[in-house]
């Protein structure tokens, strides 16, 4: 590979790791820690990688599973009077 080349492989497990590590900032803790814009750009970039690689995608990709991880809720259930 030459220099400066990147590796689309070590490229896309970051970028993984990158995304769910927001996902989970914002939908597990409600604490985004990047910019909406800066997120889908992460997002866009594995998407373009994966759709010139296809081999590098793998079921587990944030790119394959719909939403994000659910999460519990800091809510206590509640019984209403009526239905």
């Amino acid at each position: 590979m030459p220099d400066g080349a990147v590796d689309p492989a070590g490229r896309v497990d970051w970028l993984r790791n990158e995304v769910r590590r927001h996902d989970d900032a914002y939908y597990g803790s409600d604490a985004p820690t990047i910019p909406d814009a800066d997120y889908d750009d992460l997002v866009r970039e594995l998407r373009t990688l994966e759709a010139e690689h296809p081999d590098l995608i793998t079921p587990d990709s944030p790119t394959q599973t719909p939403g994000a991880a659910r999460h519990a809720t800091p809510f206590s259930p509640v019984t209403h009077r009526v239905r």
